[in-house]
């Protein structure tokens, strides 16, 4: 028996890491396993990994020291868009963005974990949930407090962390309990960098399941303009405010942060500009969303943080518009416009 390739053969896989789901990302191409250089890869192509992978769908990669790694490397810049179901799936340019050595690159890796809040009142409150190893599991309230949850908060995109019901507020979860006895400094990056028990305890049951309320509502802002409902846009993310790109920006992403703040219509989406520049991070860049989403964070958008814009091109939003009926066609159908006060 001869084993059979074929130069069509492609995979994705993460090797030497705890589980399935965590480790060093390799791709095999050319009938052999290469590793993916850190400055080629980026948010959009680790969801397409997770998918691929089955193993969730995380909100951040980041490095690890997983060992080294052997043969060669992928030298392509990946282009996903992440809606792709494989990597290959993805675009790629014909030149790496940058130089891979072993040297530099080896130990970067990717730890696919991903959170959720079940069972609150909206998608920013509830049971913790953490997906590792294919499943999800709980979080034990034992020693969770604010600053763990404001890590959770943050890392969501949901503002910062108001209150931490434990003893199963939300209801009890199911499967594991993945983390115990957390003890975060508060700035981490994600619930992953902050010391706790290992992966799976013992010694917690799902009575003691850890939830979590964070701002959520707070966590957008109008400023600079003659009220709460129109101004230069900004975003409280990391335990900071900072403002949004206007690249791409339109309507329906307007119209989400209308409701959002429980202000009427959108009158406009003003680009460039119109309430002056803002000053700090630029959180957000290349906003897509329907229009029908409940929150901001909701919609596609560039990795947080992660942008090529500047502060003259900060977005502002006019949400001071009444929504009127000026003609009825039909029963079922009616001539809507948008009058401003």
């Amino acid at each position: 028996i001869f084993p059979l390739f074929a130069s069509s053969c492609t995979g994705a896989r993460l090797v030497g890491g705890s589980s399935s789901c965590s480790g060093r990302l390799e791709v095999l191409r050319d009938n052999s396993w290469k590793s993916i250089c850190d400055v080629n890869f980026n948010q959009k192509a680790a969801e397409v990994v997770c998918q691929e992978l089955d193993c969730g769908a995380p909100k951040e990669y980041r490095a690890e020291m997983l060992g080294q790694g052997r043969g060669s490397f992928w030298e392509k810049k990946i282009l996903c868009r992440g809606n792709e179901k494989k990597i290959f799936d993805c675009p790629f340019t014909e030149s790496a963005a940058g130089h891979c050595t072993e040297r530099n690159n080896v130990d970067y890796s990717l730890l696919l974990v991903s959170y959720r809040l079940v069972n609150g009142s909206n998608s920013c409150s509830g049971r913790v949930e953490l997906y590792y190893g294919k499943q999800w599991g709980t979080v034990c309230d034992r020693y969770w407090d604010l600053q763990d949850a404001n890590v959770l908060c943050n890392h969501l995109g949901c503002g910062y962390a108001i209150e931490v019901p434990g003893q199963a507020r939300f209801g009890k979860g199911s499967g594991e309990i993945w983390r115990d006895n957390l003890q975060c400094e508060g700035d981490e990056a994600d619930l992953t960098k902050c010391p706790a028990l290992d992966y799976g305890s013992e010694e917690c049951t799902h009575w003691h399941d850890a939830g979590v309320i964070c701002s959520d509502q707070f966590a957008l802002r109008l400023t600079n303009g003659t009220g709460v409902c129109d101004g230069r846009l900004e975003i409280f993310y990391n335990g900071s405010w900072g403002t949004v790109c206007d690249d791409s920006w339109d309507l329906p992403d307007a119209n989400v942060v209308c409701r959002q703040l429980q202000c009427e219509m959108p009158v406009n989406a003003i680009t460039p500009v119109s309430y002056g520049p803002g000053s700090g991070h630029i959180w957000l860049d290349d906003v897509h969303c329907q229009g029908n989403e409940s929150s901001l964070r909701d919609c596609r958008h560039q990795t947080w943080g992660q942008h090529n814009c500047r502060h003259k091109e900060d977005v502002g939003v006019n949400c001071t518009g009444k929504l009127i009926i000026i003609y009825n066609i039909s029963q079922c159908i009616s001539l809507l416009k948008v009058q401003k006060k």
